[in-house]
C-alpha cells in the first residue's frame, strides 16, 4: 500500500486506480443503459511517451469515456475533452479545484458536475485521498444522462435533486447549487 505523496505535483504518483464502487456510481448516473462500459482513455499506466497518448489530437477517444487522469495533467485532459464534446461524453474523476484556471477556462463546456461527499480510497493506497472529489462531465449540450430521468433506481425529488438508497447527488451545474453523495461513495 501506498500513501497519497506529491500527488497534484510529482510525476512519480500519478497512478491512482478508480475504485469499482465509483466507476459503478460513474456508470449508474452517466451511462445510457444500451451502452455497457465507458472506454479509458487513461489507464493507470498511461503516460504521455506510451504508443496509445489520450492527448494526442489524431487519436480520437471513445463514445463515453471514463477518465480518471493524472491530477497535474487534468487542465489538458479537460481541454481534449472539449475538442471531442460534440460527438463524445467524457465524464472525469478529478479534485473539486474550482479556482483553478483550466476550471474556468472549461465551465462553458461543463454539462454537469457532482461532487462526492465521501473521501475516495484509490486502489493500492492505505487511506482515502483528504481532498474533495468530483464528477465534471463534458458532451454535448443535446446529451441526457440517466440521472436527468426517472427510474426505479433514481427519481428526481426537486429540481437537480435526486435520491435513491444508496446515493442522493444534489446537480450543482447547471443549474448552479450544492452537490453531495452519500453511502454509495462510502468505501464499501
Amino acid at each position: 500500500m501506498t500513501k497519497y505523496t506529491n500527488l497534484f505535483t510529482s510525476k512519480k504518483d500519478q497512478v491512482a486506480r478508480t475504485p469499482s464502487y465509483i466507476l459503478s456510481l460513474a456508470k449508474s448516473l452517466f451511462l445510457p443503459p444500451e451502452v455497457n462500459s465507458f472506454f479509458d482513455p487513461c489507464p493507470p499506466t498511461w503516460n504521455s511517451a506510451s504508443a496509445w497518448d489520450a492527448l494526442d489530437r489524431s487519436q480520437n477517444w471513445g463514445r463515453f469515456n471514463f477518465v480518471n487522469p493524472p491530477f497535474k495533467e487534468a487542465g489538458r485532459f479537460f481541454q481534449r475533452a472539449i475538442e471531442q464534446e460534440e460527438h463524445a461524453v467524457s465524464v472525469f474523476l478529478v479534485p473539486t479545484r474550482f479556482h483553478t484556471r483550466y476550471f474556468a477556462n472549461a465551465l462553458p463546456h461543463i454539462r454537469r458536475i457532482v461532487l462526492i461527499d465521501q473521501r475516495i480510497r484509490f486502489v493500492g493506497y492505505e487511506t482515502p485521498l483528504q481532498t474533495a472529489m468530483c464528477f465534471v462531465v463534458f458532451g454535448s449540450e443535446h446529451a441526457t444522462f440517466p440521472m436527468d430521468v426517472a427510474t426505479d433506481d433514481v427519481k428526481p425529488f426537486d429540481v437537480g435533486f435526486y435520491v435513491s438508497p444508496t446515493l442522493r447527488p444534489y446537480l450543482i451545474f447547471p443549474p448552479l447549487m450544492r452537490t453531495c453523495c452519500t453511502a454509495a461513495c462510502r468505501n464499501p
